[in-house]
């Protein structure tokens, strides 16, 4: 929580500094839900020449369920948009921040853990099914 208040904790971790590959890793507790607390970890990582990141998701569910979670894309302006389930994409093409022009986001995902999709105010999200503590990947 801002200002270390409230019971959300994020322990924060650099795994690798590159020059190849840089990784970082987020454990993230007090997740509060429906049915409890769930537990979260996020290993992102970022490749030299490459412009996908791999996210590896694990999440740890109150009484060991199925879990829903949303990895998203902020939303462009003037974009266009699909959701592609039996191909495993959720893109946006339109045009970023002030000078950065036309570009394309994603996110690339197993087809067969496709739960829907989602807008929020400023982001559209990807839903993906996964079982607590499984690790899940996706690119982006």
């Amino acid at each position: 929580m801002p200002g270390g208040k409230g019971d959300l904790k994020i322990e924060r971790r650099v795994v690798a500094r590159g020059p190849v590959r840089a990784m970082v890793r987020a454990d993230i507790s007090g997740l509060k839900g429906e049915k409890g607390e769930y537990r979260l970890r996020l290993e992102m990582s970022a490749y030299a020449g490459n412009r996908y990141s791999r996210q590896d998701v694990t999440v740890w569910s109150p009484g060991g369920g199925e879990i829903i979670y949303g990895p998203g894309l902020g939303k462009l302006s003037h974009d266009e948009w699909a959701a592609i389930s039996t191909s495993g994409v959720l893109a946006s093409w339109g045009y970023g921040f002030e000078g950065a022009g036309e570009i394309g986001l994603g996110v690339i995902y197993k087809p067969d853990e496709y739960a829907g999709h989602a807008d929020g105010e400023h982001d559209r999200f990807v839903k993906l099914r996964s079982r607590s503590g499984e690790k899940r990947t996706h690119w982006i």
